[in-house]
């Protein structure tokens, strides 16, 4: 794996954090991040590990979060003498908690501090908080050194943070950040292991065609391999099934109940783009509400605890309903009350309370074709075109791979799905009606094919009913050349124009649907020894004798309607 940057990484990292947050200060020498804008009698909140998980923890610095993190070198436990800096760092006056994941290094180091500082305060309370959210080794795998900790360890982290902000004592912040603890779920899965700059590659890799469940945040070996579906619904569902199945008697470790309220957060390990993480989220969603009934109060999507450039995930249940149970006093209210305080720590997201009823926002096309029919006279074309579409699809990604993105083969099928599925339910007696509803359709239809033909179907709807529909040819001239008001392709630049063009003129001028479908064909032919002048096929240098996937496609709908 390539890096950029190989040495004195953490350092500059550290130093550009501050650049951009004037609110934090550096203790350079011991890799201490800590919030200048200290309160009296507060407790303070402190956490830390090794490097590599950024955002955590130095990007947790804030008010309402931590009071200050300390930084090891990437993926090693910080030394108790870093840990001490931190603490005095944070100017301590009504006690301190350290907050740790629950690994060997950090607990012995934090632990170390703890002893140290009770000693050097003259007894002020200290209290080292291990944060223990996997569930993925299980009961039994973990009895002697406790269930690793992941990024469930954010909500922990924030719910301590507020209490303390909002002047709770020593005993009931450490309470809270137990209680939230004990309320946590966490499971990963990793395509493969991270990359550590500077260091040797690792000398194992997972198979191509296998993802690991159960994969921690440090390279460390996971669960189990499992094979990575089509369906990415079928790898949350063995996600899901670690945490909820109250059947497991090594993984149930909290309970959930029907009305209780539960936070998700999906924690992408750094390698992930955010689109892909993202989709996971919303399939997690999916697969909460319809397997199990769970619909998230609050969602968490994004890069919170890393694996550096790790290529995996996880997903943390949090039930405060559970949690509140486990404090004198408490309610979930008043926990959820934590995770919505404000804070100006970099890395902490911006939450809102999720609505799970969307409503639909109806287009006027959509309007005006709601269903009026059972049977309609434009039955048979329309399953005819959609069903051409779909097998010429191969042909055209083969083409648009050659010569472009390889996306319009998939994007025009799937633009026929969708006009299949629309057509069978809201099906169109008139011509008008067939119209708007297939404008709707390509209204979805993304890239600049499905603009281009958009505008044309738009600019053919205004048209005919300003001419009539008898005056068809006319119409579709007309729509032709306010097309081309939109954009300067023209016949000749390797574009959907080369049969566009051709099939509006030859329409206008004859009246002919065979003559027009004949030059669109024609057109389409002859962008095989075309140089592209417009999009992402503009950018190579020669001819590749295929044909314009997107003139190539206008004709092959063109040809279905002249039958």
């Amino acid at each position: 794996m390539k890096h950029f940057a190989k040495t004195n990484l953490v350092n500059l990292y550290l130093e550009s954090l501050l650049a951009s947050n004037p609110q934090l200060g550096l203790v350079e020498d011991q890799r201490i991040i800590y919030y200048k804008k200290k309160k009296s009698d507060k407790v303070r909140v402190i956490s830390g590990g090794g490097s590599g998980h950024e955002p955590s923890w130095s990007g947790l610095v804030g008010s309402g979060l931590l009071d200050a993190a300390v930084c090891g070198d990437i993926f090693a436990s910080p030394s108790a003498r870093q840990v001490m800096a931190g603490i005095r760092a944070s100017e301590p006056d009504s006690g301190v908690i350290l907050a740790i994941t629950n690994y060997t290094g950090d607990k012995l180091h934090f632990g170390l501090a703890q002893e140290k500082f009770q000693a050097e305060s003259g007894g002020m309370q200290v209290a080292v908080i291990p944060v223990t959210d996997d569930v993925a080794l299980g009961r039994t795998r973990s009895s002697k050194v406790g269930r690793r900790g992941l990024a469930g360890n954010l909500l922990v982290l924030k719910s301590m943070g507020a209490c303390a902000e909002a002047g709770g004592s020593f005993d009931h912040v450490s309470n809270v950040g137990r209680a939230v603890n004990d309320g946590l779920v966490t499971v990963g899965c990793s395509l493969d292991h991270c990359s550590v700059p500077g260091r040797t590659d690792v000398d194992f890799h997972i198979p191509h065609d296998k993802a690991v469940l159960g994969m921690g945040i440090h390279n460390e070996r996971g669960l189990v391999e499992v094979d990575i579906p089509e369906r990415p619904e079928d790898l949350i569902k063995q996600m899901l099934t670690l945490l909820l199945d109250p059947n497991d008697k090594e993984r149930a470790f909290v309970s959930f109940k029907e009305k209780d309220e539960v936070i998700l957060l999906v924690n992408n390990f750094g390698g992930l783009s955010n689109l892909e993480n993202g989709a996971l989220t919303q399939v997690a969603l999916s697969v909460l509400e319809q397997d199990y009934n769970i619909v998230p109060c609050r969602v968490l999507s994004g890069a919170f605890e890393t694996s550096l450039d790790g290529p995996g995930f996880s997903i943390t249940l949090y039930n405060p309903s559970y949690s509140a149970t486990l404090v004198e006093k408490l309610s979930s209210k008043q926990l959820l009350e934590l995770i919505d305080a404000p804070t100006d720590a970099p890395a902490w997201p911006r939450v809102g309370v999720n609505e799970p009823k969307k409503q639909k926002v109806l287009s006027k096309q959509e309007e005006l074709a709601a269903k009026d029919c059972e049977e309609s006279p434009y039955d048979e074309l329309v399953s005819r075109i959609c069903k051409h579409v779909i097998s010429i699809e191969p042909s055209l990604t083969t083409w648009d791979t050659v010569m472009g993105d390889g996306d319009c083969g998939m994007a025009a099928k799937d633009a026929a799905l969708h006009i299949q599925k629309e057509w069978n339910s809201r099906k169109q007696s008139s011509l008008k009606g067939t119209l708007n509803l297939l404008s709707s359709c390509l209204d979805d239809m993304g890239g600049s094919l499905g603009a281009i033909l958009g505008i044309f179907v738009s600019a053919l709807i205004y048209n005919l009913q300003k001419e009539g529909v008898e005056q068809a040819p006319k119409a579709v001239g007309l729509a032709s050349k306010s097309l081309q008001t939109h954009t300067q392709a023209r016949k000749g630049d390797r574009t959907v124009m080369d049969s566009l063009i051709p099939f509006c003129e030859v329409y206008a001028s004859s009246g002919s649907l065979q003559h027009a479908a004949k030059a669109a064909q024609e057109g389409a032919e002859s962008t095989k020894t075309l140089k592209a002048q417009y999009g992402r096929a503009s950018y190579v240098s020669k001819t590749a004798d295929v044909p314009d996937p997107g003139a190539w496609l206008f004709a092959a709908v063109v040809d279905q309607l002249s039958k």
